[in-house]
């Protein structure tokens, strides 16, 4: 039988961590499989966790930020690429990715060409560069066959800005979760031993901040909530880990001072694997501004741990309020909910109890792989059901 040729593409390589495990049935179910991206350190050990030579990869660099000459670059460099390859399936990720892939596999004539919103950056943007970013997510939309949201409330909300059609597979999440991986067993092994390390006390509270470091994430409003309640709080400490986006997206000078120099802040910078500090917490936060889904709170309620989020499209999908974690509409909220986790260890892990469940019930990533895989047989299928090939042209 004729293997399926696919591509998928991400701007940077870590995004790739997410799709593990439908890349690996793929791999088994008679596609063949190449990933574009840029190439990083990461890159090498990703590919081992794959049977050799089953999926190949193909460097092409990509600027996350808008850059002319070298975006145009890169369209370049993926055409040739595809309308020598010629897979079948086109599927982008990510906003750079997105805006490069449908062009080039649009010129290219690709016959599936698809990509999966995981966020707007324009939410939190104002002026010239919302509406340069709007319509980039516009012509992805137009150049694809079909896209796709990893929430359903993603979906309702480009509708709202007239971003349409744009679907989502089952209860949302880009690729779902390994909860094997995340699961509360992954606490006795990594709590007490991390904690010693970084002097914390087995009786100490932990709130733990997993992602970015950036404005976007809602990390000024974390730290300036934390900072003025820690007043009320004993023996209590924020943890950070994630690369610091200074340059581009920064939090203010102030806040970088506190979450430097406090006492019970610690900023532990990027690190590969999350399982030995979401072990150390009692919950998780996330008060990002934006978001397409939220992964990590998935991961964190795979370890039973609960997490307290803003209200906004992505969250609203991920957690459950008052069942997995908690969602805040103001400061207000956010500083008393805080207070709340802080203070109240039962109530904190009752509703970690409830998000595990939750998770395995719709975020497993091998529900997830399933699902993309039955997406794509079915696209497939079509094609060879009208013995024509498809190129969809929305204009």
């Amino acid at each position: 039988m004729k293997k399926i040729k696919i591509v998928r593409v991400v701007s940077v390589p870590h995004a790739f961590v997410h799709i593990e495990e439908t890349l690996q049935l793929l791999s088994r179910e008679n596609f063949e499989i190449t990933l574009v991206s840029s190439r990083d350190t990461y890159l090498n050990d990703y590919l081992k966790k794959f049977p050799e030579k089953s999926i190949r990869f193909k460097e092409i660099p990509m600027d996350r930020e808008i850059a002319p000459f070298s975006d145009l670059v890169a369209i370049f460099r993926l055409t040739c690429f595809l309308m020598e390859y010629r897979p079948d399936i086109i599927h982008s990720s990510t906003p750079k990715a997105g805006i490069i892939a449908c062009i080039a596999s649009f010129l290219a004539r690709i016959p599936l060409r698809f990509h999966t919103f995981t966020g707007q950056r324009w939410a939190t943007l104002q002026g010239l560069s919302n509406k340069i970013l709007k319509l980039i997510d516009f012509l992805i939309i137009k150049l694809n066959s079909e896209t796709l949201a990893d929430s359903p409330s993603q979906v309702e909300y480009l509708k709202s800005y007239g971003l349409s059609p744009v679907s989502c597979l089952l209860k949302g999440s880009y690729g779902g979760v390994d909860l094997i991986k995340f699961s509360p067993d992954k606490k006795n092994k990594f709590n007490q031993e991390q904690r010693k390390k970084l002097g914390i006390s087995d009786q100490a509270r932990i709130a733990l901040f997993l992602g970015r470091v950036n404005k976007d994430k809602g990390v000024d409003d974390l730290i300036e909530v934390f900072h003025k309640s820690f007043k009320n709080l004993t023996d209590s400490y924020l943890l950070f880990v994630g690369p610091y986006e200074k340059e581009n997206n920064p939090i203010s000078d102030e806040n970088e001072k506190i979450m430097m120099g406090h006492a019970n802040i610690k900023f532990l910078g990027m690190k590969n694997d999350p399982v030995p500090y979401l072990a150390m917490a009692d919950f998780l936060v996330l008060p990002s501004f934006r978001e397409g889904f939220g992964t990590v709170v998935i991961e964190a309620a795979g370890m039973e741990i609960p997490t307290l989020g803003r209200k906004i499209p992505g969250l609203v999908d991920s957690i459950l309020h008052q069942e997995s974690g908690l969602l805040f509409d103001s400061i207000q909220e956010f500083e008393e909910q805080l207070v709340k986790l802080f203070r109240e260890p039962l109530f904190c892990k009752k509703l970690g109890k409830s998000a595990r469940p939750h998770a395995l019930k719709y975020f497993d990533s091998k529900i997830l792989a399933k699902s993309q895989l039955d997406f794509y047989r079915n696209r497939i299928g079509a094609i060879d059901n009208s013995q024509t090939e498809i190129f969809v042209e929305k204009f």
